[in-house]
């Protein structure tokens, strides 16, 4: 597989408090890179938390318009950090490779979820099968 780009597409603060957790969003501009790529490897990383409880959800979604309009977009793959028991199990790192070539579209984001605050980023990956 040749490589085609390797960007961070996330970098911020999430707030969730349990019951609602925030929902956050990769930045439209960098859909069409997203959707380049025939195959995609994922590193969510989560250095610090505000309870061990916390876990980051990223989701990968697609769509061949990039609408800004929520049905237009379908989930591809999804991955969840493990929650922290110790402190010491800092940073929480979670690897996730989509290759699912013919339903990733012309366009790509992640949707990125906390269930309690924390510092997350997002690095990909992006590769021609």
């Amino acid at each position: 597989m040749a490589r085609l780009f390797n960007i961070e597409v996330f970098n911020q603060s999430i707030s969730g408090d349990g019951g609602s957790p925030g929902v956050y969003y990769t930045s439209p501009e960098q859909m069409a890179v997203l959707g380049s790529a025939d195959a995609l490897i994922v590193q969510i990383i989560v250095e610090s938390v505000g309870a061990l409880s916390t876990q980051v959800t990223v989701a990968y979604e697609s769509s061949n318009t990039g609408s800004q309009i929520a049905n237009e977009w379908g989930n591809v793959a999804t991955a969840t950090t493990g929650a922290a028991v110790n402190w010491s199990d800092l940073p929480l790192v979670k690897p996730l490779t989509i290759t699912t070539v013919g339903q990733i579209g012309a366009f790509g984001r992640f949707k990125v979820t906390s269930n309690n605050n924390a510092p997350a980023q997002v690095r990909i990956q992006g590769e021609r099968i």
